[in-house]
């Protein structure tokens, strides 16, 4: 009876461990989702690009290392890539896209290995190189997108980063091309309301600030309202103009 405890015991010990395992395991994982609504890509590997001419040689895999806010810290050529799963049940009629967030300065997508997209022209230094848009989403053709694992890779150039942003702060995400999109314009409509506020806050403080004998407190807090104020135009700006990926990394704006 002992003995037949102990191997109840030791199954339900082996069914657990491989439960947390399979768990850990799938939080890692790119998956996307059977709906294609957009998510973040993670689990990143970065390795030293040397930027020679010709098609992308992917290096060993011994020479990528996880990403982290250390690597991130330099200028100069990167190769950073990440792996994802379409599951075989994913609905064919949705268009996939990647969407690039905040990547300085320009650079280069490759699908298991073929580049689909660019942008920005790389460079070796800081004369040769040419920063893209900021906004850059790519769809990405259903001939590519067939089930099963897939590799992205992603050849940065970093020369004009003068900010402490670093080069990457953002996210790659992917999923559904039109409700991309749509989240994507969707995240700028309460700045506007924010910018609405403020400059009501700011005209009535500085009017008050005139009409009773110019007190500090009303000088001070349409101030403050300026600030915040720019920092929400400078947010929504690349909305009415092509800016570039650098366009947030000019050095006033470190002061946010």
């Amino acid at each position: 009876m002992l003995g037949f405890l102990k191997i109840c015991s030791v199954k339900i010990l082996l069914v657990f461990l491989l439960t947390v395992f399979n768990s850990v395991v799938t939080s890692q994982a790119n998956i996307v989702p059977l709906d294609g609504e957009p998510f973040i890509l993670k689990n990143w590997f970065i390795t030293k690009d040397s930027l020679k001419e010709g098609n992308l040689k992917i290096p060993p895999g011994k020479l990528w290392t996880p990403i982290s806010s250390h690597s991130l810290s330099d200028s100069g050529n990167w190769l950073i890539k990440t792996e994802l799963i379409i599951p075989d049940s994913f609905r064919k009629e949705n268009l996939l896209g990647i969407f690039v967030k905040n990547i300085i300065s320009s650079y280069e997508i490759f699908w298991d290995g073929k580049e689909i997209a660019q942008n920005g022209i790389l460079g070796s230094n800081r004369n040769t190189e040419q920063p893209g848009e900021y906004f850059f989403n790519i769809p990405l053709s259903q001939n590519i997108t067939h089930s099963g694992k897939h590799s992205i890779i992603i050849r940065i150039s970093n020369h004009h980063d003068d900010s402490f942003w670093k080069w990457y702060y953002g996210g790659i995400e992917i999923g559904s091309y039109e409700s991309g999109l749509s989240t994507q314009y969707k995240t700028y409509f309460p700045s506007f309301l924010i910018i609405g506020l403020l400059s009501v806050s700011f005209l009535f403080n500085i009017f008050l600030y005139f009409a009773r004998n110019r007190k500090l407190e009303h000088l001070l807090f349409s101030l403050i309202c300026f600030v915040v104020l720019l920092d929400s135009v400078v947010f929504v700006a690349p909305i009415y103009f092509n800016a570039s990926t650098t366009f947030k990394s000019i050095p006033w704006s470190c002061c946010f």
